[in-house]
């Protein structure tokens, strides 16, 4: 059970890195610990502000009176700094404990230890546990830094029990590697799924005739399918045997059957295969004064969340809470850690809304062509099972690909019901260029 509170002196003080420093304690009623509990420190100010810190004990269970803590300095940290910029040696600190027995170790059974920052000092005193003892047989340390010059303990901690991990490094290093495979998968995913052949010269010319032919018929009331889809087969034959071509219909069909990703276009007066594109990020197709907002409020709301969660893990603040439950700082610690963490992946988000709402305010693009594709997000949404339903919920949301002629791959963007554009006409569009959101379009005439 922890003691109450009571006066410790310095003894003695050790540079760990430029942001650390170990202070040697002695108690003046030493009360026996276990490697893994920690102490509270209090410093009262002259009006009676009082400001508290838990420290975990770096030092060994050895029955001495002295115990040794490690404290990072933190920039808004009140007890930290005045630990680093204040305290010398002979000065008098007020502290309670030892306190915690959720994350303890007696070395009486294995252990495999893994930490890193300042999570490393609870676990040095268990090294130090098993040094001491001759069980060092029993205890791996794994020690994960951002940086070697970062690392704790650096002249005592090497060892056979132990490993340290540059964190940084190997961090970019995956990355990097994550990032090559999901390219490379993206890639092959395209060519597997695409369909074409390589357009040949003679391919191109027989394509022409048949989209010819298709475009001279379609008017005529039949119902505008395609005489080349990939699930019409029987019917472009029966095109083919109408016009007298049969025994060489399976020649002349064209090499390259349509899809949604997937279209003949003659933009540029000849026929050609064009490539779509259905861009599925963060905001796009809304308008980037919004996005840029809502990045700003929200992302600032979050940032306040993740600094007070962070605040919590490291004990200062709901000060209350940990006095109140001392047996549970751990748990609080580690829970508010976790919550800190989780607030990236939402914060990444909204930094992307900020940059591209930023950037798409002032930059629009403009493209004339042909309407190759028009679609709805459901129809082509990745991942249709799981997102589906979210797409239909924008009922007038319309995906426009528009070619013209300069590249044979498309990005569409995503129009409203004020600025869609049907498939096959011609038109003017104007759009940002990150979000894809469509300020204005303007048909042209047809492609017929």
């Amino acid at each position: 059970m922890p003691g109450g509170w009571q006066v410790a002196t310095v003894v003695g003080i050790n540079d760990e890195t430029d942001r650390a420093k170990t202070f040697r304690l002695r108690l003046h009623e030493p009360r026996p610990h276990l490697a893994g509990q920690h102490y509270v420190f209090r410093l009262t100010a002259p009006d009676g502000y009082t400001a508290s810190r838990s420290y975990s004990i770096a030092s060994a269970p050895d029955g001495s009176a002295e115990r040794e803590f490690t404290v990072e300095r933190l920039a808004d940290g009140e007890v930290s700094m005045f630990l680093h910029d204040v305290v010398e040696v002979g000065d008098e600190l007020e502290v309670r404990g030892p306190i915690g027995g959720w994350f303890v170790w007696d070395g009486s059974t294995p252990a495999l230890l893994v930490g890193g920052g300042s999570g490393i000092v609870p676990l040095m005193s268990m090294l130090r546990l098993a040094r001491s003892t001759g069980r060092s047989d029993r205890v791996r340390l794994v020690v994960s830094v951002r940086a070697p010059e970062d690392l704790w303990y650096a002249q005592e901690l090497p060892g056979p029990e132990t490993a340290v991990v540059d964190s940084l490094r190997s961090r970019g290093f995956a990355v990097a590697v994550a990032i090559a495979i999901m390219v490379v998968a993206r890639r092959l995913y395209k060519r597997i799924r695409s369909r074409a052949q390589r357009p040949t010269e003679p391919g191109l010319q027989r394509a022409a005739h048949w989209l010819a032919v298709r475009a001279w018929m379609e008017p005529r009331g039949f119902e505008g399918a395609s005489s080349f889809a990939a699930n019409n087969a029987s019917r472009a034959l029966a095109y083919a045997a109408a016009l007298g071509l049969a025994e060489r219909a399976t020649d002349e069909l064209p090499i390259v059957p349509e899809d949604d990703r997937l279209a003949w276009s003659n933009a540029t007066g000849e026929w050609h295969v064009v490539r779509v594109r259905y861009p599925f990020r963060p905001g796009y197709g809304r308008h980037p004064g919004l996005m840029l907002l809502v990045g700003l409020v929200v992302g600032g709301g979050l940032l306040a969340l993740q600094r007070f969660l962070l605040e919590v893990a490291r004990g200062e603040a709901l000060r209350s809470v940990f006095e109140d439950f001392p047996d549970q700082a751990d748990l609080i610690e580690t829970t508010a850690l976790v919550l800190a963490a989780i607030t990236i992946a939402p914060l990444l988000w909204m930094a992307w809304l900020v940059i591209a709402g930023a950037f798409d305010i002032f930059s629009t693009v403009e493209r004339q062509g042909l309407v190759v594709r028009a679609r709805r997000p459901q129809r082509v949404v990745p991942f249709p099972r799981l997102l589906r339903p979210l797409a239909r919920r924008d009922r007038f949301a319309l995906f426009i690909a528009v070619d013209d002629g300069r590249s044979d791959r498309v990005g569409a963007w995503l129009s409203n019901e004020r600025t869609a554009v049907p498939q096959g006409a011609r038109a003017r569009v104007r759009a940002t260029p990150v979000l894809g959101y469509v300020r204005s379009s303007e048909p042209v005439g047809t492609a017929r």
